[in-house]
């Protein structure tokens, strides 16, 4: 990615969320292929996203969990697998495996 374009979009989403994307190259790194397989409950998070009072985590079997503050249900993620996971202010959303996005909290 060329400076500028990095500069760019730090100013425009803040370092709050460039923190946590660095934080998914962080953990993508750290992370082997067998231990992905060894992973057999898919509990292993292969990536985080952190709202303003809540965070969820990808998880290698395709779900998303999340915690911390609830207040528009934001942390209630359906069932089901994902392929990405994003947390804004009061809501989250989820991007299904089939291409479908689905979102969850306040509107």
């Amino acid at each position: 990615m060329p400076a500028a374009v990095g500069w760019s979009a730090r100013i425009a989403i803040g370092g709050f969320v460039l923190a946590t994307l660095l934080l998914l190259v962080v953990a993508a790194l750290g992370v082997t292929d067998g231990e992905r397989a060894a992973a057999q409950d898919g509990a292993r998070a292969v990536a985080i996203t952190v709202g303003e009072e809540h965070a969820c985590a990808l998880l290698y079997s395709g779900a998303v969990e999340c915690w911390g503050g609830n207040s528009s249900r934001q942390t209630d993620a359906p069932d089901g697998r994902f392929s990405a996971v994003s947390a804004g202010r009061n809501h989250t959303c989820g991007l299904r495996e089939n291409g479908v996005v689905e979102c969850w909290g306040k509107n």
